[in-house]
């Protein structure tokens, strides 16, 4: 019994650690690449458009007034009526007070001119609750295991862009130019970051941190349940071995295996008894 548990126990520890060390070589490899990316400032310098397409960041300004004929939407959560706010886009994550995940998440096929898979690192905050009425699966375990057995503080904040105030978004992907609008674009941008690029690389920092944390705690499970199955399980079944001592009934129901010379006898003679029936 013991013993599978221990089997168990093995492949879920080493496969936590195997994911977290994944993760952390995404990261880093993602975090190489930004670090490698050139960041262009249009008031002081230009690209000549010979030199396009190229990946780099450039710190996109957005003014209200000359996104006028874009399509807006409402936050998904309430908000008080003086702040009511019109949004380019906005999605409500669920956190608790571990490692912040509305800081960095990612979204598929958005509603605003990008396309395909994006990366967003600390947008706006529009609204926060404690409760939110469209909650998936994933929200309601998070929810029980955080507020119930953790005892921790469980929100849904919903981050986004306010299209009604002016914005200064630090975008990171491939840029090139639309000859038929005449102006330069990042259709598929790998990042979006909405304060600075430096606090971005310290998120980084921090979670890596937490991956190496992780990994450090299944370890200490991995060694835990090894000791727990040596005493229990391998001391009784050795000693029976050498010794000749009898096996405690728990021991036995844990998975230790009785090998004295008593019990060997006794099973010679059982077999014995079957051949002569």
């Amino acid at each position: 019994m013991l013993t599978s548990g221990l089997f168990a126990g093995y492949s879920f520890g080493v496969g936590a650690i195997v994911y977290n060390l994944c993760r952390t070589k995404l990261q880093n490899d993602f975090e190489q690449e930004l670090r490698n990316l050139r960041e262009y400032d249009f008031q002081n310098e230009t690209i000549p458009l010979k030199e396009l397409p190229v990946k780099c960041m450039i710190l996109a300004k957005y003014d209200p007034e000359q996104n006028k004929d874009l399509q807006f939407q409402n936050a998904k959560q309430s908000e008080p009526d003086e702040q009511k706010s019109q949004l380019l886009f906005s999605r409500v994550l669920s956190c608790s007070n571990v490692v912040d995940p509305a800081k960095y998440f990612t979204q598929h096929q958005l509603q605003i001119q990008l396309q395909g898979r994006v990366n967003f690192f600390d947008l706006d905050t529009i609204t926060t609750a404690t409760e939110y009425k469209n909650k998936t699966l994933q929200d309601r375990i998070k929810e029980f295991y955080y507020r119930n057995l953790r005892k921790l503080d469980f929100n849904y904040i919903e981050k986004g862009i306010i299209a009604n105030k002016e914005n200064e978004l630090l975008v990171a992907g491939q840029l090139d130019f639309d000859k038929r609008n005449n102006r330069l674009v990042i259709r598929k941008p790998n990042l979006i970051i909405g304060s600075d690029r430096l606090e971005f690389y310290e998120f980084l920092g921090r979670r890596r941190e937490v991956f190496g944390l992780q990994n450090r705690n299944w370890v200490k499970f991995c060694v835990g349940i090894t000791a727990v199955h040596f005493i229990f399980v391998r001391v009784p079944t050795l000693f029976s071995s050498y010794f000749g001592d009898e096996v405690g009934v728990v021991s036995e129901k844990l998975g230790a295996e009785d090998l004295s010379e008593l019990t060997r006898r006794q099973y010679l003679a059982k077999q014995q008894a079957k051949k002569e029936l």
